[in-house]
């Protein structure tokens, strides 16, 4: 037992714990190529590490995270570490994995970071707060806040101009009938062979008919959703889960509800039609129907929403687009009166 100081008997108290470096990393969605992969970019921090004697204790890592957010959970708890003392330097492959904001990005290098005393540094940009914003070399300070600063902003054009690059080619595969969303709906999966086309699932399809069936024959949701959960069906996020899905979603409280099957009753996607995007565009035949469209129309109650397109009690559409169908396809306006019909 390590013997106390009689004289400063508190001594203890000022002694206080270190600071740790470390590693923060940072991989979106459009950046899973090998060179922006959280792998490589461990190996650039380590190499990083090692060249400069400097331990890595550890990494925070945010998996699928826009560099345009800073509600970031690994990030938020870096920071809150940060708070408490525990890291005197944060090491990043470069700038852009810290954030694609040059406002938030340029406050945290500028004021946040240099406040708590905690070093920051970007390898591949060559930056070093050590050498950089907080020197006090004036010529180095200079260079670093007209370089990095331009930087930052590239980033963000980068940003910009891939989301729109990503929005016009989704918007593309949808007028060609490509699916485009993160999951199939429930009732489908999507093949293998081609990703963006559409396949019934041999289980959760059978389900889904059978809610189409019962509304046919008359049946009311509520007793739709007691008939599923007297059987312990898997409700839609349930079976996602069985087959792979991970991620925050809000699994209820394991039931059928009435919400999640009036859902699947009104998504005209069940008719072997496709309806995507903010311009809601519409195209017929792209995959196999669950249901048969004149037996969707007939359970849809009037005025009633259907997913993606406005009902209308009196409209219908001609031959040429929809056969059969009692629906006019309109954009969704926040002023419903103003809606504005368009021809498919």
């Amino acid at each position: 037992m390590a013997r106390k100081s009689r004289k400063y008997p508190n001594i203890d108290l000022l002694i206080k714990p270190s600071r740790d470096t470390v590693g923060y990393i940072r991989l979106s969605v459009r950046d899973e190529d090998f060179s922006g992969s959280i792998e490589n970019q461990k190996l650039i921090i380590e190499e990083w590490g090692r060249q400069h004697q400097i331990p890595i204790m550890r990494y925070y890592i945010d998996n699928g995270f826009s560099g345009k957010r800073f509600d970031r959970p690994a990030f938020q708890q870096m920071i809150q570490d940060i708070l408490a003392d525990k890291i005197e330097c944060i090491v990043v492959k470069d700038l852009s994995r810290l954030g694609r904001d040059h406002i938030a990005v340029g406050y945290h290098l500028e004021i946040f970071f240099p406040k708590q005393r905690v070093r920051f540094v970007s390898i591949n940009d060559q930056f070093d707060t050590v050498d950089g914003i907080t020197n006090q070399n004036k010529e180095v300070t200079i260079q670093s806040r007209i370089r990095i600063p331009s930087i930052n902003l590239f980033n963000e054009q980068v940003s910009i101009e891939t989301k729109i690059k990503v929005t016009e080619s989704l918007d593309m595969k949808s007028q060609r009938g490509e699916f485009i969303g993160p999951r199939a709906p429930f009732g489908y999966q999507k093949s293998r062979e081609n990703p963006d086309q559409l396949i019934p699932d041999p289980v959760a399809a059978i389900i889904v008919q059978k809610i189409f069936e019962m509304a046919s024959n008359g049946t009311g949701v509520t007793g739709i959703v007691r008939y599923l959960n007297e059987r312990g069906l898997p409700t839609p996020i349930q079976y996602a889960r069985s087959n792979g899905l991970s991620g925050n979603y809000d699994n209820g409280d394991g039931n059928w509800n009435s919400r999640s099957v009036k859902y699947i009753l009104t998504n005209r996607t069940y008719t072997g039609m496709l309806v995507q995007g903010k311009e809601k565009r519409v195209v017929k035949a792209t995959h196999e129907p669950l249901v048969e469209p004149s037996i969707f129309d007939t359970i849809q109650p009037k005025g009633v929403p259907v997913q993606g397109l406005q009902c209308s009690s009196t409209g219908t559409i001609g031959r040429e687009h929809f056969e059969g169908q009692s629906c006019l396809r309109v954009l969704r306006r926040k002023d419903a009166a103003k809606a504005r019909h368009q021809s498919c």
